[in-house]
């Protein structure tokens, strides 16, 4: 399920026994492994649920080494 926090009362209350913060590699894969499990899970991701410039922004970086990777394709 996705929810956009925008979307949701100041007053609205998460509960959850693991908060995942990164929908990447990484927290997917954690995300996964819990699959019907009875550990409920939260995972925060930056932007909206449409993609949009000004959250895309938020994913700009550098990198160093032999290969670019663009980090915000």
């Amino acid at each position: 399920m996705f929810k956009d926090l925008n979307d949701l009362s100041l007053n609205k209350v998460l509960s959850c026994d693991l908060c995942i913060i990164g929908s990447g590699p990484a927290g997917i894969s954690v995300g996964k492994k819990l699959l019907g499990s009875n550990t409920k899970v939260i995972i925060l991701e930056s932007g909206g649920i449409d993609p949009s410039v000004a959250y895309n922004e938020l994913n700009k970086g550098g990198n160093s080494g032999p290969r670019f990777l663009s980090l915000d394709a």
